[in-house]
């Protein structure tokens, strides 16, 4: 139901300073914002988790009190090229 932000979460982040956000990663969190709720697919870096965790996260993020959902894409191959076709999909709504 909201609306769905994919590419580098560093810009995007700073482009919608004022909005709350829900923000998807995958890996490592090097975000830094007092106005976002993080959910991490994989703080590992497994594709197999983060498809498991990726329609879950995104039913949170409509529940919760953001705005937007900021999304960046992960690896282009196995899994995550099927995530990231997914979160196209989603964000093309």
């Amino acid at each position: 139901r909201k609306p769905i932000l994919i590419g580098e979460l560093e810009v995007l982040v700073k482009k919608f300073p004022a909005q709350k956000k829900s923000i998807i990663i995958f890996g490592e969190n090097n975000i830094n914002e007092s106005k976002a709720r993080i959910y991490n697919l994989s703080a590992k870096k497994n594709l197999q988790e983060a498809a498991l965790n990726l329609f879950k996260f995104l039913r949170q993020c409509d529940e919760d009190e953001s705005e937007i959902i900021l999304c960046g894409l992960l690896p282009e191959y196995g899994l995550g090229r099927a995530i990231n076709d997914r979160l196209r999909r989603a964000s093309a709504k």
